[in-house]
């Protein structure tokens, strides 16, 4: 799905992701090991000032996942690229939440 530059998991790494056609680059802001991961996008996307974070938290016997995220879309894209990232987080998410029920 990616690769990754610096020192993986750290803040300041990079990974080029790879989702379908999309190609995109991004670099780890914060890390705090099974809770948080912040990011913001370098390049890839037609939008600027992304920057994301996913929060998990317990929640009962599970746990909670939020995810936020920011940019400005370029003229005419605004709202495909917010369907396009939400589709994304949604599938994301699901999976994060499968693998930790492993």
């Amino acid at each position: 799905m990616g690769t990754h530059h610096g020192v993986e998991g750290e803040v300041g790494g990079t990974a080029r992701l790879i989702t379908g056609p999309i190609k995109s680059v991004e670099r780890i802001t914060e890390v705090a090991p099974d809770h948080l991961f912040a990011y913001e996008l370098i390049s890839g996307l037609p939008i600027r000032h992304y920057v994301a974070r996913v929060e998990v938290t317990p929640d009962g016997e599970g746990a909670r996942i939020r995810w936020q995220g920011d940019f400005e879309a370029l003229p005419g894209v605004g709202f495909t690229m917010e369907k396009m990232l939400g589709r994304f987080v949604e599938q994301t998410t699901e999976a994060l939440a499968k693998r930790a029920a492993q």
